[in-house]
């Protein structure tokens, strides 16, 4: 396993804006203080470079994004003021790692191994809660991208059904896609006590989604690249002990 960071690069945010920029640092200290992972096994990011951007995103969104001229609309979709700590965070977070058995990044963002297939359907929309096709019919984002398959849940559907639903689709939609790497955003938004999700799933049943996921990757030999995903709680402390679940979860799957 190989371990990321890139919460050293900061990020300017205005008075009261809601993103918990702290619980990354948060949860890299407790990785440490916990055990999980020793300090030279934590990497600093690099920057992903240009052409590699390109891979996934459109010449001009990239040029508008280095350079700072990205329009109001594009602003107010990534939810956060341009500045140059953003485009360095950013880059850092989207760092390509390719050939990696698991692979995991303490920051935000989605690592793409180019050329590789990604069972995306599971591990960033399935299992992830905020963005994607098995999350609150009723939550951000409110139009959604329509993919090969959607399961809305309801809000307070709590553990029981949404690990019901992520069980009945899981090793369905990897088979199907006949995956040579799995993505993981493993948002913690789900949580009963987060200020933005509905869904109420409980710190177990987070553990359990992770479990399942995790397992389905070990089990079909899949490389695994897992990120952190959205995770607002009151108090912020529940969020990192969710993240904290996560990572001990991929422990026990893939060990050191």
């Amino acid at each position: 396993m190989r371990a990321f960071f890139c919460d050293h690069f900061e990020i300017a945010l205005p008075p009261g804006h809601r993103f918990p920029l702290t619980k990354y640092q948060l949860l890299r200290e407790r990785l440490l203080e916990d055990g999980v992972l020793a300090a030279h096994q934590l990497e600093e990011s690099g920057l992903v470079d240009r052409p590699s951007l390109l891979l996934a995103h459109a010449p001009d969104y990239v040029d508008a994004v280095f350079s700072g001229t990205l329009d109001g609309a594009a602003l107010r979709r990534l939810g956060f003021p341009w500045s140059e700590g953003l485009v360095a965070r950013s880059r850092a977070s989207g760092e390509v790692v390719e050939d990696a058995e698991a692979v995991a990044v303490v920051g935000e963002g989605v690592v793409r191994a180019a050329g590789e297939v990604a069972a995306e359907a599971v591990a960033q929309r399935l299992a992830g809660g905020g963005h994607g096709a098995e999350d609150g019919a009723k939550n951000f984002p409110f139009h959604k991208e329509r993919s090969r398959l959607d399961v809305e849940l309801p809000d307070h559907c709590g553990d029981t059904e949404y690990l019901e639903q992520l069980e009945r689709h899981l090793p369905r939609v990897l088979d199907e896609a006949g995956a040579q790497i799995l993505f993981f955003q493993a948002g913690v938004d789900p949580l009963a006590e987060d200020a933005l999700g509905r869904l109420d799933l409980t710190l177990d049943g987070l553990r359990r989604r992770d479990r399942m996921v995790l397992q389905a990757a070990r089990a079909r030999g899949l490389p695994l690249v897992l990120t952190l995903g959205g995770g607002y709680a009151r108090p912020i402390e529940l969020s990192v002990r969710a993240h904290l679940g996560t990572w001990l979860e991929a422990r026990q799957a893939f060990g050191a």
